[in-house]
């Protein structure tokens, strides 16, 4: 789901043990003692619809919505409701990290599919995945911000995400020949390397947050590294995509046959997970048009040229991030690597640390139990880490967007900090 900074890539070299947990999943939360999460809220019901999207590269997209809905019981019990993996889906997924297609399970999620939007115009959030991931990763989230009143538009780029679907039934895969997934590859065969550039960068990164010129040199040189030099081509990619998106939401709100007049245009905002933050986070060094961004644990990593000016945000911006990771028993801190931003950042931009998170925690991965017993989600209680992050993302865009407090300061698992 995102950049292999996290434990993903490798603990998932080992994971031949969740082939036999998968087995015994609906006994697990007993014995890892995993909170139960407590289901979305809000005054809506939650609808979903996706819709094909021809961005100005002409890439053909397949964007998922979210939407407030207002349905009777009659209507829920004749209405499918949206899986959380459908089969094609699950076939990824295992490949993806190495596991059996059982532990995918079908089950429905709690948005129901093709159902009207309810009336009046919503606040628009547009969200991006991580790298080697797809536009459902945060599904719970998404039905919770609908549950509330915002509409939540996800994006798929055809040949990087898992999976792409468009309207008319058709699929494409992710292309797994692709620079980043072989830089995947050989990180599994032999993570030292990105070991090494951790222990080297990762302190200084987090040591020079009153030297901006020192932190952009830092995080270019990871850029330039062997296992993330090749995200340079998909991150343009998807920042194209994206503002691609961005700016056809008008038409959409003009002519789209089940949105038209639903979207409140002149408030939108902008998250991302992981590589698909990083993708966020340098849409708003080049655009404006959106009230804030919200960054789920991303490295603002930097491909801009050598000796150019800095870039800098253009819109408030919130930088979330997982604790200490451990990998093959070497242990790193990765948050505050990109507070040395925040200094020119527009007033109402944040830092946010999440003590116990680790890399998934910040996707609906932090929902399913039998993953506790993996190194892939940190110590933080599950629930608490759901309910953070519901509450949070909802207050930060209401602040941004309609002048609402912003979200608390923080207690002792969350710890945030405002650069004003």
């Amino acid at each position: 789901m995102g950049l292999h900074i996290s434990t993903r890539n490798i603990t998932l070299r080992n994971m031949s043990l969740l082939k036999h947990l998968s087995r015994f999943a609906s006994v697990l939360p007993f014995l890892v003692g995993c909170a139960s999460i407590p289901d979305p809220a809000g005054p809506y019901d939650v609808g979903t619809l996706h819709f094909d999207f021809e961005a100005p590269s002409g890439r053909k997209l397949e964007v998922r919505v979210w939407h407030p809905a207002t349905l009777s019981d009659d209507v829920k019990a004749k209405t499918r409701r949206l899986p959380a993996f459908e089969p094609a889906l699950a076939k990824e997924m295992a490949t993806m990290f190495n596991m059996p297609e059982f532990a995918f399970a079908d089950d429905d999620t709690g948005a129901y599919m093709d159902v009207p939007v309810a009336d009046g115009a919503f606040a628009v959030l547009l969200f991006n995945h991580g790298f080697g991931s797809f536009g459902k990763q945060n599904a719970n989230q998404f039905e919770d911000l609908a549950k509330n009143g915002f509409i939540v538009m996800s994006l798929h780029h055809p040949g990087d995400t898992l999976l792409t679907t468009y309207e008319d039934g058709t699929t494409v895969v992710a292309d797994r020949s692709q620079g980043p997934y072989q830089a995947m590859e050989r990180f599994n065969k032999d993570p030292q390397p990105i070991l090494d550039l951790y222990v080297e960068k990762f302190p200084a990164l987090r040591t020079a947050i009153h030297d901006r010129a020192r932190h952009r040199q830092l995080m270019q040189e990871v850029s330039r590294a062997d296992a993330f030099s090749s995200y340079d081509v998909m991150v343009k990619r998807w920042v194209e995509d994206i503002r691609g998106l961005l700016g056809a939401l008008d038409a959409l709100n003009a002519d789209h046959v089940s949105l038209q007049g639903h979207l409140d245009v002149e408030h939108v905002g902008l998250f991302g997970h992981s590589l698909g933050g990083v993708a966020m986070g340098r849409v708003a060094q080049l655009d404006d048009r959106a009230a804030a961004v919200l960054l789920y644990d991303s490295p603002m990593l930097d491909f801009t040229a050598l000796g150019a000016p800095a870039p800098q945000q253009r819109i408030p911006t919130c930088f979330t991030y997982a604790d200490a990771v451990t990998m093959n028993g070497v242990t790193f801190e990765t948050h505050a690597i990109n507070d040395a931003m925040l200094a020119s950042a527009p007033k109402g931009s944040c830092s946010v640390l999440v003590e116990g998170a680790a890399h998934y925690n910040f996707s609906d991965m932090n929902n399913e139990p039998m993953l506790r017993m993996t190194p892939m989600l940190g110590d933080v209680d599950n629930a608490t880490m759901a309910v953070f992050m519901r509450s949070f993302t909802r207050q930060y865009f209401l602040h941004h967007m309609f002048g609402a407090e912003r979200p608390a300061a923080g207690d002792d698992v969350v710890h945030v900090k405002w650069n004003d």
